[in-house]
């Protein structure tokens, strides 16, 4: 570069393009790049474009699908609504996608979401008659059994002579539901108010990350608790254990008495609860990510509501194996005197999982033909057409019983698609594949739409920001850049042919 010269950021990104072009001997093309904020502007959309256009294309080959919608404000506070399609084709392969960012700068009603859904059916050529379930946040909006979503599509498919369609709320919104039905203030309030007090001032905050680096401790820091983002109730509640020595010494020689430091019970409830709240991470953790199945889902849920059992057991015997945090202020002089309650406590947490979760197990009462082939009953009466006679003769095919063992779930079909010998099958498993059980992709996309919409960039264009967001979010969809190239090119060759 030349020294003494200064550069704005776009010269600064064209002189680097010419220096790594150097050895390329296109330095002439390069130097003809522009990058000005509008140029920038139209490529991102242009290439935003394209990714819809080639999502346009794929959706007339999906056999089946599902939507997964959910409402946000950006930061200028214009409610945007994630629409999330996940598409399976007869090769049974998945696709998940934005299908659109849709802005609603006047009210977002069941009658506004329907007439937009409704207009992304024509946009994209979607067919009612594949669409196989819907996911939800569980907003009256979105959820109303009479002027919600959920009931304009209904009637909409009762007006094609279509059959219902699953709705479901999200699967890990339900599980957050269930853990606020039983209430931790007396623990959270006490944990909060500590922590705000230790990170609340400059000084303070600067002052306990010196004393923990000072003793050697491997945390750096206690972190916040933030009621939104569900994981960190766990983290906040085990680190302040572990830190806890630390903490009392640290906030009483600061002034600040707190005396539930001197109650043995409630340390008590703390380590029941973060030790209960550990285990809620790990569930909320296995439901979370893209393209999960819906019997996946089923299965983490089933295979929690048993550990609920064990944890009751456990905990009446006085056994702390699950429960390590608890076992700390338990012991033969502090004897755990709220053991009952505790046990009540996940009693309750049973029951409500059990009520929240019921439809899930009534979703997936046929999906074992999808998770175990070669041990569903082809004899069941509720298999409709040519699936029982279908099943019967994947049961009989020894070379896919073998792949069956030895590959995913997912693979095993995709295979059993390739012989072309199960038509139903496939399509059966292609409306199980395309199922939503969460809004997890949803909620992806607004972290991501923050980032680009930040509070530095609030005059961003509706248009552009949906673009952006595309590009950002897409999975297996990538830009024909070179189809983009030549376009340009072309453009550029027919402006300057008819300005001479």
């Amino acid at each position: 570069m030349k020294h003494g010269k200064s550069f704005s950021d776009g010269e600064m990104a064209k002189e680097c393009l010419l220096i790594a072009a150097e050895e390329m001997a296109s330095i002439e093309d390069m130097a003809n790049i522009s990058l000005s904020r509008s140029a920038v502007t139209e490529r991102v959309e242009e290439i935003g474009d394209d990714l819809k256009l080639q999502l346009k294309n794929l959706c007339t080959k999906f056999v089946y699908f599902s939507l997964a919608l959910d409402e946000s404000n950006d930061v200028v506070d214009t409610a945007q609504l994630s629409v999330y399609i996940r598409g399976v084709t007869a090769e049974l392969e998945i696709f998940e996608e934005l299908l659109e960012l849709v802005p609603c700068h006047d009210t977002s009603t069941g009658a506004d979401i329907f007439e937009r859904v409704d207009f992304l059916f024509d946009e994209f050529n979607l067919q009612w008659d594949r669409l196989s379930s819907v996911s939800t946040d569980g907003a009256s909006a979105l959820t109303g059994v009479h002027k919600g979503l959920k009931a304009l599509i209904l009637q909409r498919l009762a007006e094609l002579g279509l059959p219902p369609i699953p709705f479901i709320h999200c699967i890990i919104h339900r599980e957050q539901l269930c853990i606020k039905s039983l209430g931790m203030k007396d623990v959270m309030s006490v944990v909060v108010q500590v922590v705000n007090f230790i990170r609340a001032r400059g000084l303070k905050h600067r002052e306990f990350r010196s004393i923990l680096e000072d003793i050697g401790s491997e945390y750096d820091d206690i972190p916040y608790y933030c009621a939104v983002r569900f994981l960190s109730r766990g983290k906040t509640l085990v680190r302040f254990i572990e830190l806890r020595d630390v903490i009392q010494k640290f906030v009483e020689d600061k002034g600040l008495h707190v005396p539930e430091f001197n109650d043995n019970s409630w340390w008590q409830k703390l380590g029941f609860w973060a030790d209960l709240c550990t285990h809620l991470n790990k569930l909320n953790v296995s439901l979370q990510g893209k393209v999960k199945v819906v019997t996946e889902m089923r299965d983490n849920i089933s295979a929690f509501k048993k550990k609920l059992l064990l944890f009751k057991m456990q905990l009446s015997r006085r056994v702390f194996d699950s429960f390590p945090s608890l076992k700390l202020f338990c012991s033969e002089d502090e004897p755990c005197s709220d053991l009952s309650t505790f046990v009540g406590y996940l009693d309750t947490l049973s029951k409500e999982f059990s009520r929240r979760f019921m439809d899930l197990d009534t979703l997936c009462e046929n999906f074992d033909i999808f998770t175990a082939p070669y041990r569903a009953d082809p004899f069941n009466l509720k298999l409709g057409g040519n699936l029982a006679t279908e099943l019967i003769e994947l049961q009989s095919n020894s070379t896919l019983e073998k792949d069956e063992k030895r590959l995913h779930i997912t693979e095993f079909w995709t295979k059993v698609a390739q012989t072309k010998q199960f038509p139903e099958l496939c399509m059966f498993v292609a409306k199980v594949l395309s199922m939503f059980t969460t809004t997890y992709v949803c909620e992806t996309s607004f972290s991501l739409m923050k980032l680009i919409k930040s509070r530095f960039r609030t005059r961003l264009s509706d248009e552009h920001l949906a673009a952006a967001l595309r590009i950002m979010s897409s999975q297996k969809l990538k830009p024909n850049l070179s189809r983009l190239i030549e376009n340009r090119k072309r453009f550029q060759v027919s402006s300057s042919a008819s300005s001479t």
